[in-house]
């Protein structure tokens, strides 16, 4: 009788080792695929913004996916899970055939930039909120010293306010200031 559990016990863990093992190599090889097709983040892409995909490559866990337009070209990071866009850089600027040379009249108030080159409001947005998910609230155009910028106001998925300064000519998000409820609060009791 002793050797029947024994030989029941040793069965038992065998069949644990095995079972878990099975487990662990369907969550690896899980893993390794990514759930979206190339063609699927390219849609992504293709669904936001206008234009014609010039690129598209896997990289880690995201595609990485260029963007031809009549205004430029754009790269766009894409979650290779869910077809998120994380990121919009632009990368090279165009200037419209039907736009003025730099020495023209209808610059706008800026002498060294074109208004065509500058990022539209849409485009602001998408940026910043590839780098807080929310909802936006308002956007407003600023200039400062270092050129124009946007401020894209964000209620955050976390219940936070932020606001994000968007660059108007590069797309790079210079700032993001977070509102503090707190400090709201102190002011109204010290009224």
């Amino acid at each position: 009788m002793r050797f029947t559990k024994r030989t029941a016990s040793a069965a038992l863990t065998v069949l644990l080792v095995v079972v878990a093992g099975a487990v662990l190599w369907r969550c690896s090889t899980d893993a390794a695929a990514p759930p979206l097709s190339i063609r699927d983040a390219q849609e992504a892409v293709r669904d936001a913004y206008a234009g014609e995909i010039s690129g598209a490559v896997l990289q880690g866990d995201a595609y990485r996916i260029e963007l031809e337009t009549e205004r430029g070209r754009y790269g766009f990071t894409v979650d290779a899970r869910d077809g998120a866009i994380l990121s919009i850089r632009r990368l090279e600027a165009y200037d419209p055939p039907d736009t003025p040379s730099p020495g023209g009249a209808d610059k706008g108030d800026d002498p060294d930039v074109s208004p065509d080159l500058e990022l539209s409001e849409q485009e602001a947005a998408a940026l910043a909120l590839a780098a807080v998910p929310g909802e936006v609230q308002d956007i407003d155009e600023e200039e400062g010293e270092g050129g124009r910028y946007f401020l894209v106001e964000i209620d955050a998925a976390d219940g936070r306010e932020a606001i994000v300064q968007v660059h108007a000519i590069s797309g790079e998000v210079r700032s993001i200031a977070w509102d503090d409820d707190d400090d709201e609060d102190e002011d109204e009791e010290e009224d």
